[in-house]
Order: structure tokens, then sequence, then C-alpha cells
């Protein structure tokens, strides 16, 4: 994606670390506490809309606060991770940050907290559930910034060349293998599609493993990642894998560019997915006749679903420089107009009460309502321990590999052993 234009406030700095990101804000954290007014904002990518909506929030920020300067870097999801954690190691890290976890930071006593960046009437609007998968220790640091839930998708014309009911989506595993297989023989390609990438195998797997009673942690928010009811759902997915009922290598498939492009094509039968595969089928008005249902479980549809939530965040960059900066920028960034522009761009659910309130009296968001109907049944994941952007990058690249041969009881032994290591690591 385009990134914006650096402007070069301590240009001697930013040169010697340009190759690193440097864009100012985050190297004038050295400047003794003299505030900046140079803000480094570091975004993951969304969709093609992403980098030109904070692209243009940056202009309208600055031309509302004269002096100010937004420096804003999109980056990939497949890249984000590495990418931020290669600045903070070189204590280059941004002023605000948009990403998926939050608690390794705060951990390490580097972001403000939400109360000293946001404003009261910014708070006031923010719904109270989000705030707790935010909080550690007491304090909230990390700030929701959107949320997402999810369903099963299923191709109703599929369904129907495969003698199936296509009003009738399967609710147990068994019935999901028996239309997978039926799906197989009438000619779909994809009977079920399992994306286990680098994208998002966390979500994935979590909604497989909701679906037979487990989790990443038990009842106590203990790590039960290697759990016997999680081996037994690991063991169901390399089945489906093993019969050819998905493709070949989950591990290898990513969900956007994968598994959801392919159902977009009418090349899947059955998948997992949010609100980004419906919105595309109708603006783009694909031939896909679809329909939705929970997750099918072990013994029955799922009766909650997964939540998603991704995070904006502040670093306390020169001991306070950066604080009025990022404060104005981050309530800017919330204000009614601007954060509702962002959710209808990029179609998530909201985190505010005003945006909430828009969007469920807005026809035009209709599409959005199963996803919000769920919401309340969400389960998070792990994000106030500590440890969990750790196992989050291990179940990344480790869970795909129980589907090509490996054991899944010594796949999830070994994720375990991560979980277990990292927390006394202090994550």
């Amino acid at each position: 994606m385009k990134r914006r234009v650096m402007t070069l406030v301590g240009a001697g700095l930013c040169a010697a670390l340009a190759l690193a990101g440097c864009s100012g804000s985050g190297g004038s954290g050295q400047s003794g506490g003299s505030a900046t007014r140079t803000i480094t904002f570091v975004a993951a990518e969304y969709s093609d809309a992403t980098a030109p909506y904070w692209q243009s929030m940056a202009t309208q920020f600055e031309a509302a606060n004269p002096g100010y300067t937004v420096n804003v870097n999109v980056q990939n999801w497949n890249n984000i991770e590495d990418y931020v954690k290669n600045l903070v190691q070189n204590h280059q890290q941004p002023d605000v940050l948009n990403i998926d976890h939050w608690i390794d930071f705060a951990q390490d006593g580097l972001l403000y907290g939400a109360s000293d960046v946001l404003s009261p009437r910014t708070r006031s609007d923010m719904l109270p559930g989000p705030e707790k998968i935010g909080t550690y220790q007491g304090t909230q640091y990390g700030i929701p910034f959107i949320l997402s839930t999810r369903l099963m998708y299923y191709n109703k014309d599929w369904f129907t060349k495969a003698g199936l009911d296509p009003n009738t989506p399967p609710s147990t595993w068994a019935q999901l293998q028996t239309d997978a297989q039926k799906l197989k023989a009438a000619g779909c390609p994809e009977p079920y599609g399992m994306p286990l990438g680098s994208e998002e195998a966390q979500a994935e797997t979590m909604l497989w493993l909701l679906g037979n009673g487990g989790g990443y942690v038990d009842a106590q928010g203990k790590w039960a990642i290697n759990s016997p009811q999680n081996v037994q759902t690991l063991t169901e997915m390399a089945g489906l894998v093993k019969d050819g009922l998905t493709e070949p290598d989950p591990g290898s498939v990513d969900r956007t560019a994968g598994t959801w492009a392919d159902f977009e094509a009418g090349r899947v039968g059955m998948m997992l997915g949010h609100m980004t595969p419906m919105e595309d089928i109708t603006t783009k008005h694909l031939p896909v006749n679809y329909g939705l249902a929970p997750m099918a479980g072990r013994n029955g549809a799922l009766t909650s679903t997964l939540g998603v939530g991704d995070f904006i965040m502040a670093f306390n960059n020169g001991n306070g420089a950066n604080k009025v900066a990022v404060s104005k920028w981050l309530n800017f960034v919330f204000a009614k107009q601007n954060y509702e522009k962002f959710l209808t761009n990029e179609k998530f659910l909201p985190v505010t009460n005003s945006a909430l309130t828009a969007m469920s009296a807005d026809p035009t968001d209709a599409n959005l309502k199963p996803f919000l109907a769920v919401l309340p049944k969400a389960v998070f994941y792990p994000q106030t321990d500590p440890a969990w952007p750790t196992v989050e990058d291990a179940i990344k690249h480790q869970i795909g590999t129980a589907t090509q041969g490996a054991s899944p009881s010594s796949v999830l032994d070994g994720l375990q052993q991560t979980a277990e290591k990292a927390e006394q690591n202090g994550g």
C-alpha cells in the first residue's frame, strides 16, 4: 500500500533509522520531555480501503490541528507482527498502534492508560464489555477499536446439487462430515474450507475447540491447550483433511486470499467467516447463493461464537512528550463521524454506543445484523494473559502441521509447553 510521505522532523535521526520505519515521533520520544507534534501511526491493513482511509484522516486531522503531523504506516497482517516487534526491540515504537494485541506492551510499561489519552466524552461512549479485554492489573491499556463475530457460511447451490436441503446446514460434526462427502461427490472443489495459515489460524481453531467444550484456557483461565477434548477436536479436523474434504494443506492457506476468495468464487461448500465475505458478495454482485448458521459442534450447533477485538494503543514516548499529540489524534479517530466511516468502509462491529445506535438504525447496515445478534454471546481470546501473543504466534505457525501427518496430541502438547514457558517468563 502507498505510504504517507514522511515529514522530516528530526531529519538526521530519521535518515539514520529510515529503513527501520522511524518517522519522527517514536524517535522524538528521546527528546527529553519536550512536547512533540509529530505522530507516528502504524495500522493493520484490513482491506484495500484501509490505507486511503487513514491517509484521509491524517490530512483532515492536520488541517484541523495546524502544526501537527501524522505519519501513517499501514502494514499487511502477515507482516505487521514482525514489523512492530522489530520497532519495539530497537526502541523505535510508534506513538499509536492498531493491532490485535496489547498486553505485552503494557506489561513492559510502554503504554499510556486509556484514561490518560481519551477524553471523558470518548470513554463514556465506549461499550462496557469490550473494555474488559483491554484491561491489565486494573488499568485499561488496550483500547478496543473494532469487533467481529463468526458464523458458518454455506453455499446453498452446492447443497442443492449434492441433494442436501439448502435451508438445513449441518449442526453436528457428523452431519458436517456427511454433507462434505456429498458435496465432494457432487463436484464441489472444497467441501469445507479450513484456513490454518498464518493469517488467522487461531480463529478457525478456536471455533472448532468451542464446538467440543474446549478452548485455549479452562474455566479458571489456566492454559488447557492439550486437553483431551482439544485433542479430539484437532483429530476431527485432521480427519476431514485426510478424507480430501478440505484444501490439501490447510496450514498453507490464509483466510482472505485463500478460503474466503474461493467461497466468493463458488468453490467452497462451507466455511467460517466474519462479515467481509458477505459484504464482498453483496457489493460486487457475486452470484453466490449463501446461507449463514452457527458453527457445527460435536453434539450440536454452537450457542456461543468467537468474538475478535482489535485494538488501538498509545505508547508513552519521551516521558510524556507525545501525550498531547496522541490524545488529540485518538479523540479525533473516535469522533462519531470519523469512526463510523471506518466501520462503514471495513464492515466491522463497533465498540462505541453512538456507532452501535447508528448502525442498528441504518438499513444499509442490515447485512451486519446476524453478526451483531451473536455478539452478546461471543467468547474472546485470552488476550489479558501476557503469554497470549506468544501462544497466538505459535498456533499460527504450528497448528496446520496436525493436518499433514503430525500427531494432534503432540502438536497441542508443544503449544501447551509454549504457553506455560511464556507464562513463566512473564509473556
